[in-house]
């Protein structure tokens, strides 16, 4: 069965688009929207809906992008589709906004089709997302730990947008357009490495097919089960939020109820999915580590406690309830100096402590500096060792260049509210360790073969 006929099969059974629809169809001109754009074409008349094909230029790859939009413009010429462009500077939004170019660029290109719908009465946005892009998708989403929604891919449909070609693979795609002889514009940028999805299907995915030649099919089947997963999830969610009463998309719900769901270890899915809906008013992600603090601190609630997500974001339990909510009351930093020892150091900061190990015989290595565990020169420390709160004007000497303490944080992306909370160790000549920054460069370097570990571990403070 050709790709043609499988399309038109596909239509008929989900009914993605019906008679009548309108559809604006996201057009590149690379090979995938190319072949979207000919099935659609091909099948409107047929199916009785409008198309019609909205090309954004980014405002990069100078010449290059010039052409892929005149190219654009003639295919749909050719055909008698109506043609829609839009010129945006995605290297200044994305500098605007502290965007990297490729989010930058999806944003706009979104932003853009969202617009020209709106304007022009298409009531569905088609995007070109193959099954390949799937088994992308859900391999990126794997190594970034991301939970059952995350390897559930890209959804076929999500409101107006839709995606008619996730049935198909690049390779099926390239075959079609061969034996038609459909000519498509390759971008460049496809091929730049610094992109990680580039990284995956130019390095990774060929290595997995040489495991397995099937590899994309499996990863997307993996998605399919998934999806079906993360359904059953939302479905028994629905039921305890049905059972006890509670929306947990107001922020709020009942501390004995969840405590309760807390206790039954085969429950876990269902409780991760009332605290993303909880949190997802402000479209706020609740990572492994912050739902394992959660379900800990429901297995024996304290009224006050509260656990830190992002963005001054919080979970409060309350007499009755556990509420999510904008922490307005900053925490009062604290003044402190502890002098550190051999083994475990207790800090006035909630749930932290510092390790100090015995000296050992080696050279000093930190394959990454910004690790919470560190190797340090036994022979560089001068006087004590201790632990104190940052400080104004502290300054410290990093790869050769000293540097503000305030400056270094800046750099390392630590939010605001976290900084005076993270614990400065030094000696009696200066600092020597800033979790989350680095190491002294006074204490890299030894003149014997020996060192000692620090190492910090805190579940009020932010994984490295």
């Amino acid at each position: 069965m050709d790709i043609l006929t499988r399309f038109q099969k596909d239509l008929k059974q989900n009914k993605m688009i019906v008679k009548s629809d309108r559809v604006l169809v996201a057009f590149s001109g690379g090979k995938d929207s190319v072949c979207l754009l000919f099935l659609l074409h091909a099948c409107s008349k047929e199916f009785g809906f409008e198309i019609a094909a909205c090309h954004v230029h980014h405002g990069i790859r100078g010449q290059e992008a010039d052409e892929d939009l005149s190219f654009c413009k003639f295919f749909c010429k050719q055909r008698d589709i109506p043609f829609y462009s839009e010129i945006v500077d995605a290297p200044g939004f994305g500098k605007e906004n502290g965007l990297g170019l490729e989010e930058a660029g999806r944003i706009l290109r979104y932003r853009i089709l969202e617009q020209i719908a709106e304007k022009e009465g298409f009531n569905k946005i088609a995007t070109a997302h193959t099954a390949s892009d799937q088994a992308e998708t859900v391999l990126f989403h794997l190594v970034r730990g991301s939970g059952f929604y995350g390897m559930s891919g890209i959804p076929q449909q999500r409101g107006k947008l839709i995606r008619p070609l996730l049935a198909f693979y690049q390779d099926e795609i390239l075959d079609f357009l061969d034996t038609l002889h459909l000519s498509f514009k390759e971008d460049s940028s496809n091929r730049d490495t610094l992109y990680s999805r580039n990284r995956l299907r130019g390095n990774v995915i060929p290595e997995l097919k040489k495991i397995n030649p099937s590899a994309e099919k499996a990863l997307v089947r993996f998605a399919n089960i998934a999806n079906e997963q993360s359904e059953l999830i939302k479905f028994s969610c629905n039921c305890w939020e049905n059972e006890n009463k509670i929306k947990a998309t107001s922020g709020k719900v009942s501390l004995s109820a969840i405590s309760e769901l807390a206790s039954k270890p085969e429950m876990s899915p269902v409780l991760y999915e009332i605290f993303s809906r909880m949190a997802s008013k402000e479209k706020i992600v609740i990572d492994y580590q912050h739902f394992k603090s959660l379900s800990a601190l429901l297995k024996q609630p304290e009224t006050g406690k509260i656990i830190e997500i992002s963005n001054g974001f919080v979970f409060q339990i309350s007499s009755e309830e556990l509420v999510f909510k904008k922490n307005e009351k900053k925490p009062a930093g604290i003044d402190y100096q502890v002098k550190l020892q051999i083994g475990a150091n207790t800090l006035p900061i909630p749930e932290t402590f510092i390790y100090i190990s015995d000296k050992k015989q080696g050279k000093v290595e930190n394959i990454n500096k910004n690790l919470l565990i560190i190797h340090a020169a036994f022979d560089k420390i001068e006087g004590n060792l201790f632990a104190r709160n940052r400080k104004d004007g502290d300054v410290v000497q990093i790869d050769a260049m000293t540097k503000k303490v305030k400056k270094l944080f800046q750099e390392a992306k630590i939010p605001q509210e976290v900084r005076d909370r993270i614990p400065i160790v030094c000696d009696d000549v200066g600092i020597v360790w800033i979790p989350y920054v680095g190491l002294s460069d006074r204490i890299r370097e030894s003149d014997r073969d020996e060192f000692f570990t620090m190492t910090i571990q805190s579940s009020y403070l932010p994984e490295a």
